[in-house]
């Protein structure tokens, strides 16, 4: 019981937290078509696929010209980009969104979220490594005339965790490029793009 309640404050409040670090962000598209149309023209760029922990691995090894995989249903999708051979970016970011029809145009609620549940695996691998390296260089006298090597641990530290989270960012705004620039070619026309707080 406990462990269940600890899962849903962890899910609640952790919308708050990435919110707030950058790595969450909620943005509203208008578009000048009609849902099923759009759905349509979704689906010729979206290869139908899991999107799993482990999803990412085949991705490079598709024959498929489509460069996004997941699924797209009549109330919205979810879609993450495939990694391609060779590819430098590493984009987590998965895309969510849901279809809200206004008139003669297309609102879509986007959701854009750049985590990955094996971040939560390495933070956790670095914090006990870093931990036990710091413990056994305290007791084993390891400063004894060598205080410089404390601040090299500190920044080499900071650097191994920060790096992953600039990617990351960095990886959400470019995304958030990308499928601005996908949608408005799939419908042809200019869209229009709102901030949500």
């Amino acid at each position: 019981m406990t462990l269940g309640v600890f899962r849903l404050y962890l899910a609640v409040n952790m919308d708050k937290i990435l919110k707030k670090i950058g790595l969450l962000k909620h943005c509203q598209f208008e578009l000048n078509t009609d849902q099923g149309t759009f759905a349509n023209k979704l689906n010729d760029i979206v290869e139908s696929k899991s999107l799993g922990l482990f999803s990412d691995m085949g991705d490079v090894f598709s024959r498929n010209d489509k460069n996004y995989k997941g699924s797209i249903t009549y109330q919205g999708f979810e879609i993450r980009r495939k990694r391609k051979f060779f590819d430098v970016n590493m984009n987590f970011t998965l895309i969510k969104g849901t279809f809200e029809p206004n008139g003669d145009s297309l609102q879509l609620h986007i959701e854009l979220r750049a985590f990955h549940p094996l971040l939560i695996v390495y933070y956790a691998f670095l914090t006990v490594i870093y931990s036990v390296f710091l413990i056994s260089f305290v007791v084993s006298g390891g400063f004894d005339g060598n205080y410089f090597l404390f601040p090299f641990f500190l920044v080499h530290g900071l650097f191994m965790a920060g790096v992953p989270y600039l990617v990351l960012k960095r990886g959400l705004k470019k995304t958030l490029y990308e499928i601005e620039r996908e949608f408005n070619y799939l419908v042809n026309t200019n869209i229009v793009r709102t901030e949500k707080n």
